[in-house]
């Protein structure tokens, strides 16, 4: 006759972890002993993952959560192991859109929300990283700022820095004028 000895699957899919809302994190189930190739796999929730059914998946984030992985051997040996995942927000920046100056007159941008910045272009800037620069308008520019939040997510603000044309005063000629002339 035939003995089928099935294992018990010791399971590891990592400590607790946290990803920005618009990103995706690689989960993999690591099963003990590797020896074994008849493991089923179940991960939940499967809302915000690519194939509950695989030895590694792909997590998009939804909202905080808890994700379970249970293994299984036909026999019915079982596994367990889980992973608090916490989702940092993805929109977190923000600036005022449309500034308009004067031409070699400035404005400061300030951008709230980031811990740090990287502006695009650079042009007319007094820091391309700083988190709040002085634009020293010569011409109109559209600038984009990369955010980084205090969790490493990136988020994109944008400002349109409008130069106005400069006035044209016109007194025409020179004219002499007497007492009582006008």
């Amino acid at each position: 006759f035939h003995l089928d000895v099935q294992p018990n699957p010791n399971v590891y899919i990592g400590g607790n972890r946290s990803v920005c809302e618009f990103d995706t994190i690689h989960i993999i189930g690591w099963v003990a002993p590797g020896w074994y190739s008849h493991y089923a796999y179940h991960w939940s929730p499967s809302a915000w993952l690519d194939d509950s059914t695989a030895s590694d998946v792909v997590f998009t984030p939804g909202m905080n959560t808890k994700v379970v992985l249970v293994v299984t051997t036909p026999a019915g040996c079982i596994g367990v192991d889980s992973t608090d995942i916490t989702i940092h927000p993805g929109n977190f920046a923000a600036l005022d859109t449309d500034f308009s100056v004067c031409p070699h007159d400035s404005v400061q941008l300030v951008p709230t929300g980031g811990v740090s910045y990287r502006w695009y272009p650079t042009i007319y800037l007094s820091d391309s990283l700083s988190a709040t620069p002085w634009v020293f308008g010569v011409t109109s520019v559209n600038y984009a700022a990369i955010a980084t939040s205090q969790y490493g997510c990136l988020d994109t603000v944008y400002a349109k820095v409008t130069v106005q044309p400069a006035a044209v005063i016109n007194v025409g000629d020179s004219v002499t004028l007497y007492p009582g002339q006008t």
